[in-house]
């Protein structure tokens, strides 16, 4: 067997193997792990019963829930958020099959939506912020984004500033 070949059978090998488990969260973070590398470090005290589920070997996808008062998802907002339509963003609040360990079981349904690109310890990421005002409900999906061209890069609070382009 050539060189070529043992490498492609090898990578072919190793991706069925890593794959055989996509069926389950490979996260190792606890849920406040994930928030304070992705939301705020520490967790705000009005910031309550914080769940998360996701994976984050190399690349991230993470979906928590949180309850915090509207003051909150106000402050979170303008720091850098938009508001959008949560109509055409709710694939994002959309767990895969498996990932349901919310207790209650996760029922995505915000009123209002926002997104944002953040950048800290995990790198850049692309987020959406789903906000139930009734049951003071937050909904957040975040995953590894490509560094893009925004106004608006958010440095995650508590966390190391990030460098702009032009100090990199």
């Amino acid at each position: 067997m050539n060189m070529r070949k043992t490498l492609l059978t090898t990578s072919v090998i190793g991706l069925t193997l890593l794959c055989a488990g996509c069926e389950a969260p490979s996260a190792g973070n606890s849920p406040q792990e994930m928030f304070e590398n992705l939301v705020e470090r520490p967790v705000p005290s009005e910031v309550t019963n914080v769940q998360g589920v996701g994976d984050s070997v190399q690349d991230h996808s993470i979906w928590l829930r949180f309850n915090a008062p509207e003051s909150y998802v106000k402050k979170l907002v303008e720091s850098g958020y938009n508001s959008v339509e949560c109509g055409p963003h709710l694939d994002a609040f959309t767990l895969p099959e498996g990932y349901d360990i919310f207790t209650p079981a996760w029922d995505a349904l915000p009123h209002e939506c926002y997104q944002g690109f953040t950048a800290g310890d995990w790198g850049y990421s692309y987020n959406m912020l789903g906000f139930d005002a009734e049951n003071e409900q937050i909904y957040f999906y975040s995953a590894t984004s490509f560094p893009v061209e925004s106004d608006t890069i958010i440095n995650i609070p508590g966390s190391e500033p990030w460098p702009s382009e032009e100090g990199a």
